[in-house]
């Protein structure tokens, strides 16, 4: 029970803290190239960047889709900033300027290549040697060349993107030989390359009215297995006692029956003694069998009669 109670209070708390925190995706694209942002999975949509409502969001720059999704061509420094899906924060876009690159730790890098047959490699440093990551054949089929255990690069058509980047992805990219940029990664924030990042009243309260009732959720869920729990032990208790603890009917009748064996024991043996009764006098001779009376259930007493001598004066000669 203590587990339990642990763990859902463990949850609660979990939940509690980031009900309000707004998970934000960091993402880093180059300049002139294009990216495509997704909202949740909904279909009617809005989209605005920072204060700027997308409403007519259809030319040659922007384009939505009947999914919900929002693609952004031939990025421009002026299309940093954050983007909003129905007052919900999506993303905090920064646009990459220039062949030496600074992104921060945890978010998502876009390096692009369009070249047919692409493969990709990292070199962390100038003395070590060229480290393979993937490679793309023209038929659309890709081959990691190094473990990737929780699938970070992804190796696209035109892109590689590299998810949750981290400082050890640090290093010059390569594209089929071709240096494509000098990424640095850095864990510092709130820097020229970090900022803050800024929401709005109507960014938040998305998250937070979804954050609230998974919490509120929960709690229910953690009550019901309490209450559910302690109901169950009750019930298991109860029963266990009455099982341990005898009644008085039940001790009366024990005794009941054990002063009825013990009768019956005693007539058994009153039925198996001898059918004639010997009355006897100690102290004299003489003996009478008496006849006893067939439907008597008379008991005998025996007495005895102790005779003390008579002590006589001894008489000298």
């Amino acid at each position: 029970m203590s587990n339990v109670l642990q763990l859902c209070v463990c949850v609660s708390l979990a939940l509690f803290i980031t009900a309000g925190a707004v998970a934000v995706q960091r993402v880093f694209v180059p300049g002139k190239h294009f990216l495509l942002l997704s909202c949740d999975g909904q279909s009617d949509v809005v989209w605005r960047h920072g204060g700027t409502s997308l409403i007519k969001v259809n030319n040659t720059k922007q384009t939505l889709f009947l999914d919900g999704k929002l693609e952004i061509k031939s990025l421009e420094t002026r299309d940093s900033g954050l983007y909003y899906c129905n007052n919900q924060l999506i993303a905090h876009v920064t646009v990459l300027t220039g062949y030496n690159v600074v992104v921060c730790e945890g978010g998502t890098l876009y390096l692009p290549c369009t070249i047919p047959k692409q493969r990709w490699a990292c070199k962390h440093t100038e003395e070590s040697k060229k480290e393979f990551i993937s490679t793309r054949f023209k038929n659309g089929t890709v081959i990691k060349e190094r473990p990737d255990p929780y699938s970070r690069f992804t190796h696209m058509s035109n892109q590689l993107q590299i998810f949750n980047i981290q400082k050890l992805d640090s290093g010059t990219y390569f594209c089929s030989g071709k240096d494509v940029a000098v990424v640095n990664v850095t864990s510092e924030r709130n820097t020229e390359w970090c900022p803050p990042t800024e929401t709005t009243k109507s960014g938040k309260n998305g998250h937070q009215k979804s954050g609230n009732v998974v919490l509120v959720a929960v709690l229910v869920v953690c009550v019901l297995a309490v209450v559910t729990l302690v109901l169950l032990l009750v019930i298991v208790f109860l029963k266990f006692s009455s099982r341990k603890k005898p009644t008085e009917g039940s001790v009366l009748e024990t005794h009941t029956h054990d002063a009825d064996a013990v009768t019956l024991h005693a007539s058994d043996r009153m039925k198996s003694s001898n059918d004639e009764i010997h009355y006897a006098s100690l102290g004299r001779h003489n003996w009478r069998s008496r006849g006893c009376h067939q439907q008597s259930r008379q008991q005998v007493i025996y007495s005895t009669l102790l005779l003390t001598p008579t002590h006589t004066t001894a008489h000298t000669p």
